[in-house]
């Protein structure tokens, strides 16, 4: 069981739903419906943090949010089976870098200990606040490359 409190659940937990959906609309290429966006960040948000108050161990979470993310996507956002699955994969593996990427800036450009920072809610709640702006601009980026590819393809054709 992953201890998560309130705070998180306000400042990281919902921004952190509503980004997912975000990116699998962008990378998949869906046409965006806000009324399906809304409902199926929403689900993942209590989804997720149902999820997180069982008692399993670590990892399973990650997996029963992925199957959680593509059943939603499919179901939900109409988009297709093989998108729904290689575009939420993507998108976890993208924000498991970006948080491997700032653990790794707390522990060594800032030399803070790492589990003081998880101990406390507080703490790791604003210390993993800079994964979720790396995630939004890798996702704005990745975004830009393939339209840049697409829009390059029409200009030869």
């Amino acid at each position: 069981m992953i201890k998560f409190s309130l705070l998180e659940l306000l400042i990281r937990g919902i921004p952190e739903g509503a980004i997912y959906m975000w990116a699998c609309y962008l990378l998949s290429k869906t046409k965006f419906h806000l009324n399906r966006y809304l409902l199926s960040a929403a689900l993942l948000i209590f989804t997720t943090t149902i999820v997180r108050s069982l008692p399993i161990i670590l990892g399973i979470n990650t997996v029963l949010f992925l199957a959680i993310m593509i059943i939603t996507n499919i179901n939900i956002n109409k988009i297709s089976i093989i998108k729904s699955i290689s575009v939420s994969v993507s998108v976890i593996i993208l924000e498991s870098l970006c948080e491997l990427i700032n653990m790794l800036m707390i522990k060594f450009m800032f030399k803070v200990d790492l589990t003081f920072v998880w101990s406390n809610p507080f703490l790791k709640t604003i210390y993993g606040i800079p994964s979720l702006v790396l995630f939004i601009l890798s996702i704005i980026i990745i975004n830009a490359v393939l339209n840049k590819k697409k829009f390059f393809k029409k200009e030869i054709i």
